[in-house]
């Protein structure tokens, strides 16, 4: 996939012309994180600390290396959620669980989706873990975080370490990693998954803040009589200088 959009030879919208329901954010998901599960364990512990640093994860306890599962079914609090919770990613180092990861690609949060995500952890895995969301706008879910949010307070789940990123920043982040000093073949992977996003995700583009304008002086409009007051108005014009 990441190959077939870097050539033009596909689409994600494509996928939405299928005639049947295909969810995108789990074909993003695979297409951006799944081949990390064929690298070197240190080259994957080496992509998933660059990408958890870039997003703010700056936890200094991480022991070992970083590992990665998917969509990995969890009993949780059943006063949240009657059903069990699937976390599209999980990112755990030798001690457990370090980052629940849900990801979305436009489709809304579920009710107490978020909440009975962090509610499948004992308290043991909550004093470690901290929870992300991947989301293309930000806008759209800040209602559903303030329910879950208020969820977590009543039934005493509370503090809740989480956090929402954007895929610009996903983006930003492996942009980052493909000028470091890493090997080859990570940086060519990061900056194929960098132009991945930037070409399906509009919210993804580079944005003005990114732009390293260079500040000028504030600008004080002066105002003053037009030149032309003096005129007269007429009723039509029937040729160019016809007030002449």
């Amino acid at each position: 996939m990441l190959h077939a959009v870097s050539a033009r030879k596909a689409r994600l919208h494509h996928f939405r012309n299928a005639g049947t329901r295909v969810p995108l954010e789990d074909v993003v998901t695979s297409t951006v994180f799944g081949p990390l599960l064929f690298l070197a364990e240190t080259d994957r512990d080496r992509v998933l600390r660059a990408l958890l640093v870039g997003l703010g994860f700056t936890d200094k306890r991480w022991s070992g290396l970083l590992t990665l599962s998917f969509w990995i079914k969890r009993p949780t609090d059943p006063r949240i959620r009657p059903r069990s919770i699937e976390p599209d990613l999980i990112i755990s180092d030798e001690r457990g669980i370090v980052l629940l990861t849900e990801i979305k690609w436009g489709a809304p949060l579920d009710d107490g989706e978020l909440a009975g995500q962090w509610a499948c952890l004992d308290e043991r895995e909550r004093a470690r873990a901290r929870h992300l969301l991947i989301v293309r706008d930000k806008r759209p879910y800040h209602g559903q975080i303030r329910s879950d949010e208020r969820l977590l307070r009543r039934y005493n789940l509370y503090p809740w370490p989480f956090k929402m990123h954007c895929w610009s920043d996903i983006a930003h982040s492996l942009e980052a990693l493909g000028r470091s000093d890493a090997a080859a073949h990570l940086r060519s992977w990061a900056r194929t998954v960098a132009h991945f996003l930037r070409t399906e995700d509009g919210f993804a583009m580079r944005g003005w803040t990114r732009l390293e304008l260079n500040a000028v002086e504030a600008y004080v409009p002066r105002f003053r009589q037009a030149w032309w007051s003096n005129l007269h108005i007429v009723s039509r014009v029937e040729r160019k200088w016809a007030n002449g």
